[in-house]
């Protein structure tokens, strides 16, 4: 019986009563009925924690991961550098722009 159960190499597999684990290079976890391979549940990976938003410092832009979707911003200027807890600084000029946005087709996740 050929099954794939993974897109990718294989690294790790793990065989329980009646559950085989799969993970491989996709990073998706693959959980199969064993021995009868009758249930597939592909689980998909967690995102790392703080990886909702990326900063390219030079650039002033910000790029906002979703579950859904992906936006980068070009940030806008301030002259300020400080300012109490909670305050917003005033920008001086050049507003926030949302440069693109990429969302996924339905069903999917980032």
């Amino acid at each position: 019986l050929h099954r794939v159960i993974s897109s990718h190499d294989v690294r790790s597999v793990i065989c329980t009563e009646n559950m085989l684990y799969s993970g491989g290079i996709d990073t998706y976890l693959t959980v199969h009925n064993y021995p009868t391979y009758r249930t597939l549940n592909r689980i998909p990976p967690l995102p790392p924690p703080c990886t909702g938003v990326k900063l390219a410092r030079e650039a002033r832009c910000v790029l906002l991961t979703y579950s859904q979707s992906l936006q980068l911003w070009k940030l806008g200027n301030s002259s300020y550098t400080t300012g109490a807890i909670g305050s917003v600084l005033p920008l001086d000029g050049g507003e926030p722009q949302k440069l693109v946005e990429v969302g996924t087709k339905s069903g999917e996740s980032i």
